[in-house]
């Protein structure tokens, strides 16, 4: 994050009576911050559908070096995982573009 985005605060405000306590500052830079916990899950994430591709690879190598050594089922089941997680993280990016621009489309 750049040194703007790291000091963003925001006020809470009371507009219903229903709603309880006074205002209060929030600042997004607690361990407990859900954009925070959100982030490092969506590049935990991108990681791991990461390490798929890389392992989906390395067997594919393994299977042109050492034939015998590996079952064609492992090199397929790779295969497929890799591709199927490709797949749905293709998905949730291209929803994500999709929502933020319904967002900004919305001003």
């Amino acid at each position: 994050m750049n040194n703007v985005a790291s000091n963003y605060n925001f006020v809470l405000k009371t507009t219903n009576p229903r709603h309880y306590g006074e205002p209060q500052k929030v600042r997004r830079e607690s361990p407990n911050d859900l954009i925070s916990n959100f982030g490092s899950m969506l590049s935990d994430a991108i990681e791991s559908v990461n390490a798929k591709q890389v392992a989906k690879d390395n067997i594919i190598i393994q299977a042109g070096i050492r034939p015998d050594q590996v079952d064609v089922s492992d090199v397929m089941n790779a295969i497929a995982e890799a591709e199927l997680s490709l797949s749905f993280t293709k998905a949730v990016v291209d929803r994500a573009v999709r929502a933020y621009q319904e967002v900004t489309s919305y001003r």
